[in-house]
């Protein structure tokens, strides 16, 4: 049974990008674009929450970008922290996977992003310094070694 879908024009810049998602989510803005892809915030009608979508277009047309997407997609699946986006779902592909191009992963909505703390105009003191490196550096340190994915030398 095929999963009934809506689609949204986004502009982009200087282009539109299209969204074809589950008609669960209603897409409201676009919120960022990277080089990987273009994230919209949107309702999630079934929990009445938002939630961040991020298009991943074309994930499969060069290997590269497949490997980056999947490694990606491993990685936020083992994360759970308050500050760290967290995946809800990803939205099933087409039935006819000829047509299968882009992957749409749906992510907290997180009110903003350290980088946009970095490059705003609020004065960081050396407390929020503190705070951010502390909390950064041991969320990927306990990560790490939980996944046995680091190891400590001795020097």
């Amino acid at each position: 049974m095929a999963t009934e879908t809506r689609t949204y024009k986004i502009k982009d810049k200087n282009f539109e990008v299209k969204f074809e998602l589950d008609t669960r989510y209603k897409l409201l803005e676009n919120i960022g674009n990277g080089a990987y892809g273009v994230v919209c915030s949107a309702i999630d009608t079934k929990h009445g929450n938002k939630v961040a979508i991020k298009k991943i277009p074309r994930a499969f047309d060069v290997v590269t970008t497949a490997k980056r997407t999947y490694r990606e997609l491993k990685i936020l699946k083992h994360f759970k922290h308050d500050n760290i986006i967290c995946i809800k779902n990803i939205l099933k592909p087409p039935e006819d996977l000829e047509q299968f191009n882009d992957v749409y992963v749906v992510l907290d909505l997180m009110e903003t992003d350290l980088h946009h703390i970095i490059h705003s105009q609020q004065q960081l003191t050396d407390e929020h310094i503190r705070y951010f490196s502390l909390s950064d550096s041991s969320r990927i340190e306990v990560h790490s070694f939980r996944e046995g994915s680091a190891s400590r030398s001795k020097a």
